[in-house]
């Protein structure tokens, strides 16, 4: 077995075909079917059932091919530090950043002195929501992430809290609750509301709609959106009213949004900087170091 099997296996298992697998490799379709041949008889099992349409994985195969994915990116993540320790680069580190992440000044501070401290580290920050974030890590594509939730319930992750932010009520200035004294969950079964869609957060988006359907409240949301500037975009133009983020409200100073607290509203999510437990890189215990001297 070598990494030419490999990447045999993975691309027949993606086109589903000898002769396109063939083709996109640039091989002969029965050289490209004895190498998947010979690798099923060193293993002594079946990696493709046959079938009139083409073929599939068996169940041994798609073990392997997922062994096999992690394998390629070792060895090509070994291939790349190398070529960095060529170019008197000692490591690098991963990092993932969610929507609000670099918007904080504590993040970009963080960075600005972990490389005034360790110049011999490359950063690579990769923009990806939170729930990209826990997919990353668990594959080793990211070394660390800044995001929120679904790290803290990985038992294969840990996480160091960062910063809190609170969910508050966002009301266009000239909306009739704007000047109410108090606000409770029965003053917004009326209302429209715009909120981030599920899919970007989706342990939060559901902690957020529990609580309100514990307090009585089924919110009728008329749009959903991945970006706190459309969120915000919307508030103002009257579209509807949206729970967010008082650290959001914090960096936007909008004369045409009011900010109002509502009772029984007691969600609040952490942002984290998460790892996972088994992978502690000597790069990224410097930058967790840092990190937590901060949060004390």
């Amino acid at each position: 077995m070598d990494l030419h099997h490999l990447k045999y296996l993975q691309v027949a298992a993606e086109e589903g075909s000898f002769q396109r697998a063939a083709e996109r490799l640039n091989i002969a379709p029965s050289a490209l079917s004895r190498r998947i041949q010979d690798l099923e008889s060193e293993l002594g099992i079946a990696l493709f059932e046959r079938h009139r349409g083409g073929i599939r994985p068996s169940h041994a195969g798609s073990v392997m091919i997922d062994y096999g994915k992690r394998i390629v990116a070792e060895v090509t993540a070994a291939a790349a530090h190398f070529r960095r320790l060529a170019n008197g680069q000692t490591d690098v580190l991963r990092i993932g950043l969610n929507g609000i992440a670099p918007q904080l000044p504590r993040i970009p501070s963080l960075f600005r002195r972990f490389r005034a401290r360790h110049p011999e580290i490359e950063l690579q920050l990769h923009a990806l929501n939170s729930k990209e974030q826990v997919s990353a890590l668990r594959d080793g594509h990211i070394d660390a992430g800044f995001l929120f939730a679904g790290a803290e319930t990985t038992p294969d992750f840990a996480c160091l809290p960062i910063t809190a932010h609170r969910f508050v009520l966002g009301l266009p200035a000239s909306h009739r609750l704007a000047v109410a004294p108090e606000i409770h969950f029965a003053d917004l079964t009326d209302e429209d509301f715009v909120l981030f869609a599920r899919h970007s957060a989706s342990d939060i988006h559901d902690r957020l709609l529990t609580t309100c359907r514990a307090q009585g409240l089924e919110p009728r949301i008329i749009q959903e959106t991945v970006s706190e500037h459309m969120q915000l975009g919307l508030i103002a133009a009257g579209m509807g009213i949206s729970f967010v983020f008082d650290s959001i409200i914090a960096r936007h100073n909008r004369s045409d949004i009011v900010i109002r607290p509502v009772a029984g509203l007691n969600v609040e999510e952490y942002l984290n900087l998460a790892w996972r437990r088994d992978d502690p890189l000597p790069a990224l215990t410097k930058l967790i170091d840092m990190a937590r001297a901060d949060a004390n």
